[in-house]
């Protein structure tokens, strides 16, 4: 399976992307900041064996510029059993994944 190489990078996903020249809509590049509030997505563990999968949506609109982000069980999953995500982020140079950097 291909991974994408970052999160939120819809250009990687859709080639056709063109980055608005208006101010109103911010760009595409995104980070999460827990340190004042946190979501499920915080209890999402790395796994290079992992039990979830990331897929892009379109849900309750058309708009291919915004897709959600959706996870889907790659198995079936007991209850209680911790949920886990091949991130799939490799430093270039060292291969480790970035975020462990």
């Amino acid at each position: 399976a291909e991974k994408w190489a970052e999160w939120g990078d819809v250009s990687q996903v859709y080639p056709e992307y063109v980055k608005p020249t208006y101010p109103s809509v911010p760009p595409l590049d995104f980070a999460m900041d827990v340190s004042r509030m946190r979501n499920v997505a915080c209890y999402i563990s790395h796994s290079t064996s992992p039990n979830v999968m990331v897929q892009f949506v379109l849900y309750d609109h058309n708009n291919m510029l915004f897709p959600h982000l959706m996870l889907f069980a790659m198995e079936n999953i007991p209850p209680m059993r911790e949920l886990s995500l091949d991130y799939g982020v490799a430093d270039e140079y060292t291969g480790k994944l970035s975020i462990c950097n």
